[in-house]
């Protein structure tokens, strides 16, 4: 049996192709999670764990079903993640950690900043990830490059054009650690969302993220609300967010893409050059606007090819 933590919908995406991958091959797998993901359009059962019974749960899990092994997202501060990789060492289980974004890295091997949590091995994206884990003194045999399984899919969709003008506003949750490091205000993404649909002519819809509330007053102000999905990504004509996946995503669809705000750790001149998105990245709205109206053909790169096996095979070795 093979256990499944995840804490976020990126981990999910992140490891939907491999589910995939391991029921063609019959192998028991168990995903659970301390979130409640019914909402979302998920074809595996998630078993969900309690804060209060979690230390009973996870003894019932680790011991009674066998468990060859733990994968479990790497999200900031979890207290959920850290108890987990403490019990598995305890009672010997091997451990695998998702890296599967590039921002925030230093923060998800640090509990609250002061202990160090560290799986047995970490799957690891790229090589700018790669250099970012070796600088936290991560060693280099705990590391796995994988690529990322949710862009190779991304990756193997055919360019189109749609019919429709859409543009798409992707929101994100504004909690301490970013807000600092990327210097946001509370109200940062609604202010943008105000202050942008009065200068663009399309229709500017706000993703709404699973993990932010609007308050009524706000969501009365707002046109389109709506959450995301890869169809809404596919037909749209542009993006605007600040360091989301979906950036990343529609980099890859070949969308143009309004970046609301500069930043080092992610989308810096190295990273932009090596996967190739120059052309497709804008500061400045102006230009943005204008690369909507233009069609640019692009040749077809795939940077995560083979990222599906690549994951699957670290898991079952």
């Amino acid at each position: 049996m093979y256990l499944f933590y995840c804490e976020q919908v990126g981990t999910l995406n992140y490891l939907a192709p491999v589910f995939e991958k391991l029921s063609k091959l019959r192998i028991n797998f168990l995903i659970f999670s301390n979130r409640d993901f019914s909402s979302k359009k998920i074809n595996y059962k998630i078993e969900n764990i309690k804060l209060k019974k979690m230390k009973k749960k996870l003894f019932h899990l680790l011991v009674k079903k066998k468990v060859k092994k733990v994968i479990c997202s790497l999200t900031i501060n979890s207290y959920i993640q850290k108890k987990i990789i403490d019990s598995c060492k305890s009672q010997k289980i091997p451990t695998i950690g998702i890296l599967d974004f590039w921002v925030n890295i230093r923060e998800r091997f640090f509990f609250k900043n002061k202990q160090k949590i560290l799986p047995d091995k970490i799957l690891n994206i790229d090589h700018f990830t790669k250099k970012k884990l070796l600088r936290l003194g991560i060693s280099e045999n705990k590391i796995i490059t994988v690529g990322h399984p949710y862009f190779e899919n991304i990756e193997k969709i055919k360019f189109r054009t749609f019919k429709q003008k859409n543009i798409l506003f992707i929101s994100q949750p504004i909690n301490k650690n970013n807000k600092i490091k990327f210097k946001l205000n509370k109200n940062f993404f609604i202010n943008n969302y105000f202050r942008l649909s009065k200068k663009i002519d399309q229709k500017l819809i706000f993703i709404l993220h699973p993990d932010i509330n609007i308050s009524k007053k706000n969501k009365s102000k707002i046109g389109p609300i709506d959450t995301l999905n890869i169809e809404k990504l596919k037909k749209s004509i542009g993006i605007i967010g600040l360091y989301s996946s979906v950036i990343v995503s529609a980099l890859l669809l070949n969308k143009p893409v309004y970046v609301l705000k500069k930043n080092k750790e992610f989308l810096n001149n190295d990273f932009v050059s090596h996967y190739k998105f120059n052309k497709k990245i804008f500061y400045n709205l102006e230009k943005f606007n204008s690369s909507i109206k233009i069609s640019i053909k692009k040749k077809k790169f795939f940077f995560f090819r083979n990222s599906t096996n690549l994951v699957l095979n670290s898991i079952l070795s």
